[in-house]
């Protein structure tokens, strides 16, 4: 069903007339680069420098009418020391084709699922080795998608994805699908993924605004194929202060580690509009894993 989507798809764009004006185009990118530390009784205290999520990308929109543009995104990582391999300096994220109108967005490509995209601002620690991923199911970026994003209509807006399966154990079709809720000082999300990537999962997402003061929750059901059910939640905080940030979370969840648990703390300092240094310390841990506890120092430069 999804390639018969694609063909479809596929199709339309191509009798979109090619003399169409660029109406918006960037080169865009994050540089994450941190010195840290872990402390545990196997790594002997191991150092070493991390490429946190630092990524390069292109986007463009080409105006068809008034009411329609079609889209093109690519995007890769930028990994100079890869834990996984250190010959993978560049790996694709999101990377897609699509059109675009006043009823919102439709792309097909490789792109970050609604559910995983559900969580907001909540991760206070995004791309370091302790963020939302570190412990909870669902923060999956799928090769395969055909995803449709409406505009927002009097605060709400609806995302729903198809998405292929490699797995004998799923359909060939799974389905992620997040409904939102904003207002200026509050947001809030349910989301669903059904037979996506092993995984069938319930997630609901809360944050407001208070002053200096944002506070985050998630909480999380995971149905993982031949694992037991596990619950999770995520609370987060930050503190405003001028070109200071406070920051403070706690996950808990037994997707990945039986009572799995960080505590993490850290402090970011804005010293441009661009361009961030912030430290955090972090203590992880699970019923049958000891205590390891992380210490960075990095800087983050968007342009």
């Amino acid at each position: 069903m999804l390639k018969l989507y694609k063909y479809i798809f596929s199709l339309f764009l191509l009798l979109i007339p090619l003399g169409t004006a660029i109406a918006d185009a960037s080169f865009y990118g994050i540089f994450d680069i941190s010195s840290q530390q872990f402390i545990n009784s196997e790594t002997n205290n191991e150092l070493h420098t991390k490429s946190n999520g630092s990524r390069a990308g292109v986007k463009a929109k080409f105006e068809v009418n008034d009411d329609l543009s079609w889209l093109i995104q690519v995007e890769s990582a930028v990994d100079y020391n890869s834990a996984l391999d250190t010959q993978t300096y560049f790996s694709a994220r999101n990377t897609f084709i699509g059109l675009q109108g006043s009823w919102g967005r439709l792309i097909m490509g490789k792109n970050d699922s609604p559910l995983k995209l559900s969580q907001g601002n909540i991760d206070l620690f995004t791309d370091t080795d302790v963020q939302i991923y570190a412990l909870h199911e669902g923060d999956n970026r799928i090769t395969d998608t055909i995803i449709f994003n409406s505009n927002t209509y009097n605060g709400f807006s609806l995302n729903y994805g198809l998405v292929k399966n490699g797995s004998k154990d799923l359909t060939s079709v799974g389905h992620s699908i997040s409904l939102q809720y904003r207002l200026e000082h509050a947001y809030v999300a349910v989301a669903y993924d059904n037979n996506v990537l092993n995984q069938n999962i319930v997630r609901l997402v809360s944050e407001v605004a208070y002053q200096k003061i944002n506070f985050g929750l998630l909480l999380q059901k995971a149905n993982i194929i031949n694992k037991i059910t596990s619950y999770g939640f995520m609370l987060s905080m930050q503190y405003s202060l001028p070109q200071y940030l406070l920051k403070f979370q706690y996950s808990n969840s037994d997707d990945k580690v039986e009572g799995g648990r960080i505590l993490t703390a850290g402090i970011e300092w804005l010293a441009t509009d661009n361009l961030a240094v912030y430290t955090l310390m972090s203590d992880s841990l699970g019923d049958e894993i000891a205590s390891e506890k992380l210490i960075s120092l990095g800087v983050k430069y968007r342009f």
